[in-house]
């Protein structure tokens, strides 16, 4: 079955991160401040 297209509006997405078996992602918050900056939120 062929994939369905996305519609992207205004550029945004949605991201979900979640560790395994629902565990932290992140370990400090610094962890979590440079994933942020990374992706462009901060």
């Amino acid at each position: 079955m062929p994939t369905r297209i996305r519609i992207d509006l205004a550029g945004y997405h949605h991201i979900i991160n979640r560790g395994v078996d629902r565990m932290n992602v992140f370990r400090h918050d610094e962890d979590k401040e440079m994933f942020l900056q990374g992706i462009g939120v901060r």
